[in-house]
């Protein structure tokens, strides 16, 4: 919970990460740590089902959820 809490303040710090590359930083982080965590040819098919929820998700779900409240 203190790091969401952390994290919350730290947007309101910084209310364009953009601007300093830090949109790409957090992917690398999660990408990194994605790889980091590789065991064999068996994490294919949850992160491969992780990852077609996350685009469904991002799809439909807009509005209030995370940045894209814009659209």
């Amino acid at each position: 919970m203190a790091a969401t809490v952390t994290g919350r303040l730290a947007v309101a710090i910084i209310p364009n990460p953009e601007a300093f590359g830090l949109d790409f930083a957090f992917t690398a982080v999660f990408l990194s740590l994605l790889a980091g965590l590789w065991k064999g040819k068996g994490d294919i098919p949850p992160r491969a089902v992780a990852a077609v929820t996350a685009l469904v998700a991002e799809h439909f779900l807009t509005g209030l959820w995370g940045t894209h409240a814009d659209r």
